[in-house]
């Protein structure tokens, strides 16, 4: 609509350029200014301040027509046709409003696109929801220029939110909240974004702030709204919808990669379980599958029964001595298969880890008997189960005392020893028989190839139950060949079939004389112990990667607790059993439930005298069978822990010499023959003795090695052979994995051929820094030449890609620095 108004009338105000600017395009210029330039016909055209812009200035004493857009006045025209003149500059001026208000919103479409990409990047690098939701708040924060940003994810355990992140100013003072009818609770009712722009009772914010106008986002994923990303301004502010739009796109994001991530962390979960366990450590087995694996357990364990009677009788006590030591212990037994497998951290490993008597524990047991009866032998007991108790805490304070090739070494020498019973036993050969037949031979044989055939035969779940298949038709042979003792038998008549049997208790006592070799005992027990945890471990978990000191520890405690409990009531020491350990691998089924059963197992057995003394007459070939068998997963899991890790000249010698030591004992067990009685303690078992020459050559070698390494780096053709020499020289120095250090290499060597194309640098200062969790590499650009500020800022765009394309090829963390600082953080 045309306004006659003189200018007059068109008030005070700032001028308007829109005709300033419009008069300038080179169409306009062209085709619109000769209108005003014929002399006959004096024309103008005027700002809203009545300056000419353009055509005759004589024209201002004519007429004059408003030039309007919308309820803006933008200037005036003047002379003959001004209506004409004024109503094609209106349209004009719309035209270029429309085509600025066109680019104005690609530009910020632009933006936001931009903003969106970059912000994908950055996610994919993010290690964890915090991570995300730092990154999520900081690019809400920027975009929007607001004064606040935080991201709040509800927990379905307690129905609260929790403040994941906060940039700007403070969101709350407290890290929860609950959901209340604020905006945030509608919203995660809703499932729908919102806009307030004035805050108060009408629209409330539970927020410990300033807060006066804010937009917020759900966090949604599969229908379902978890969380929400809250931006805010302490200034009144007109949010728009295209704000909202903005954060539902950056809440959209976040809540996909925090999804990914969890659903990733279940995956890995999942995968942890190796593919040839059948149960893992927390699966629960059927009652009936359940019974029989704990049956085949307890036989197994049945076996270790030997230790109690060999030392009661070589200390000169009797058979009823005997009888109620083996009962006492069978309870001690129970008890500490029930801490480690059932009650888990702080009193147990929360692992399958069945206990049995520990052999390790005869000398210094024997020579107890001898001096103070049963009653010194339960106070020393009970006083290495003290001494557990403390180890377990140095265990977790000192765990570089004890690494993986140190408890590598344990469980190879539990396994030599087993190999050096089992060799004669398996060809019939027994104390007072030195002979071997060939029925013999043959149920051995008959035993093993069975127990074999059925671990490797891909049927069903048969190797659940191979062992205890062999060791059946190992008994029918044996009774077909003859091969029981019928005198052996008939003594069964003689014991009742139900009945816990006990002597006179004695009081427990306490000899400082027998101190030390209890402690030496307690010791070697206690680090076989942490071997035989750190092995279930791994079994449990494909991805294992470093023992778990909070369950190595508390599987120790749980041997200490049943030492002072079997002690007490008169039993012997128990330790973990490395035939259960080593037949729960090879069956498949490490589900700590089943310890729940083994351990009634023990008690039932404890108060069945027959039934004991009818299990512990297995015939020699087929215990022999047996013990080959739990020998060869033992000797295997062994070298596994050992190579688990790089090994430098220190950790050969750690690894080589005790085995050594514990071998040429096993082959030449008069080596310590006449030596003195602290020797003779020492050397009182092959494993004792190469546990304790394991852990000083590990205290003694590695004494003063540092954790941190530096080097200088020359960018040439020598680089990568360079980088691999000395990460890989470290990494075997600190005991590192081997894949570990073969990521870091090559990452390393990456980054600095990506300094020297990108930033044409020739040398870097490489820093490694070792713990059991990470290993950790800070490369910085050692040249420093002037005047390339300009570059760098240019490059670091690119310079950041390149970190982040490593940090995924390398499975790495990565934290730029600077543009010529980096670090590369690879878990351990």
């Amino acid at each position: 609509m045309l306004d006659k108004a003189h200018p007059d009338s068109a008030g005070g105000g700032r001028v308007d350029r829109s005709l300033r600017r419009l008069l300038k395009k080179p169409e306009v210029a062209r085709n619109v200014l000769p209108l005003l330039e014929d002399p006959r016909r004096p024309r103008a055209v005027t700002d809203n301040a009545g300056q000419v812009l353009a055509g005759d200035p004589a024209a201002k004493s004519g007429p004059s027509t408003r030039i309007s857009l919308g309820d803006d006045t933008l200037g005036f025209a003047w002379g003959d046709g001004s209506d004409d003149i004024a109503r094609t500059f209106g349209a004009l001026a719309a035209q270029d409003r429309e085509i600025r208000a066109l680019g104005r919103e690609s530009l910020e479409k632009y933006r936001e696109i931009t903003m969106l990409y970059s912000l994908a990047e950055k996610i994919i690098g993010a290690p964890d929801p915090t991570r995300i939701a730092n990154i999520v708040c900081e690019e809400a924060l920027r975009f929007l220029r607001c004064d606040s940003a935080a991201l709040l994810m509800l927990n379905p355990a307690t129905n609260r939110l929790e403040i994941i992140a906060n940039r700007g100013k403070s969101f709350h003072d407290r890290a929860t909240r609950d959901v209340g009818d604020d905006v945030i609770g509608r919203i995660l009712g809703t499932g729908m974004g919102e806009i307030v722009n004035e805050l108060g009772a009408a629209a409330p914010l539970e927020a410990t702030n300033a807060l006066t106008s804010v937009v917020v986002a759900p966090l949604r994923t599969n229908e379902k709204t978890f969380g929400a990303l809250v931006a805010g301004s302490e200034v009144q502010r007109h949010f728009n919808a295209s704000d909202l739009q903005v954060l539902n796109a950056v809440a959209a994001h976040a809540a996909a990669a925090i999804e990914v991530d969890r659903l990733n962390r279940d995956l890995a979960e999942t995968e942890r379980k190796p593919p040839d366990l059948i149960y893992g450590v927390n699966e629960v087995p059927p009652l009936g599958t359940s019974l029989l694996l704990a049956a085949q357990h307890a036989f197994v364990a049945m076996l270790s029964l030997s230790y109690p009677v060999l030392i009661v009788l070589e200390a000169g006590g009797d058979r009823m001595t005997a009888a109620s030591v083996v009962s006492m212990t069978l309870i001690g037994m129970g008890i500490g298969t029930l801490l480690q497998a059932r009650i888990g951290p702080p009193l147990g490993s929360g692992l399958f880890a069945p206990h049995v008597p520990s052999s390790i524990y005869a000398i210094p047991a024997i020579q107890a008997m001898r001096l103070g009866g049963t009653g010194l032998l339960a106070g020393m007991i009970m006083t290495s189960g003290v001494f557990s108790l403390v180890f377990s805490r140095v265990l977790r304070r000192f765990r570089w005392l004890f690494p993986p090739e140190l408890s590598g070494v344990i469980v190879l020498m539990v396994g030599l020893s087993l190999a050096q019973l089992a060799a004669p036993m398996f060809v019939g050969l027994s104390p007072g028989d030195a002979v071997s037949t060939r029925g013999e031979i043959a149920v051995a044989l008959l035993t093993l190839g069975t127990i074999m055939v059925f671990t490797v035969a891909p049927v069903g779940r048969a190797r659940l139950y191979a062992p205890a298949i062999g060791f059946v038709l190992g008994y029918g042979a044996s009774a077909w060949l003859g091969l029981f003792d019928d005198q052996s038998f008939g003594m069964l008549g003689d014991l009742p079939l139900f009945g816990l049997h006990v002597t006179a208790w004695t009081l427990p006592r306490f000899d400082v004389a027998l101190l030390l070799p209890f402690l030496v005992a307690a010791l070697a027990t206690n680090i076989k112990d942490a071997g035989f945890v750190i092995s279930v471990q791994k079994t449990n978990d494909a991805n294992w990667t470093r023992p778990d000191t909070r369950s190595l520890s508390a599987g120790i405690v749980a041997t200490g607790l049943g030492n002072m409990a079997g002690g007490a009531i008169g039993g012997v020491a128990t330790t973990v059993s490395a035939s259960n350990v080593s037949l729960a691998s090879a069956t498949g089924a490490t589900s700590r439930h089943l310890g729940l059963y083994v351990a009634l197992m023990f008690f039932v057995m404890a108060m069945l005298p027959k039934f004991n003394a009818m299990m512990a007459l297995v015939p020699i070939p087929v215990l022999g069978a047996g013990l080959v068998y739990f020998a060869s997963h033992l000797i295997s899991s062994g070298f596994s822990l050992i190579a688990s890790r790089m090994l430098d000249a220190r950790r050969n010698l750690v690894v080589g010499i005790p085995l050594l030591a514990g071998v040429g004992l096993i082959a030449r067990p008069d080596l310590v023959a006449g030596a003195p009685d602290w020797v003779a303690i020492v050397a009182s078992s092959p494993l004792a003795l190469a546990t304790l020459i394991a852990l000083a050559l590990n205290i003694l070698l590695n004494a003063g090695v540092s954790n941190h390494a530096s080097t200088g780096l020359r960018f040439d053709e020598t680089l990568a052979e360079y980088v691999n020499r000395f990460v890989s020289r470290q990494g075997a120095s600190w005991g590192a994995r081997g894949e570990v250090v073969r990521r870091a290499a090559p990452a390393i060597t990456d980054w600095c051929e990506e300094l020297r194309q990108t930033l044409g640098s020739d040398s870097a200062a490489l820093d490694l820094q070792f713990d059991d969790f990470r290993l950790t590499a800070t490369i910085r650009d050692l040249d420093e030449h002037g005047g390339r500020a300009a570059a760098e800022n240019e490059t670091l765009g690119a310079i950041d890609r390149a970190a982040r394309n490593i940090s995924r090829r390398y499975g790495c963390g990565v934290k730029l620095n600077t543009v010529r600082e980096i670090v590369f953080d690879f878990e351990h």
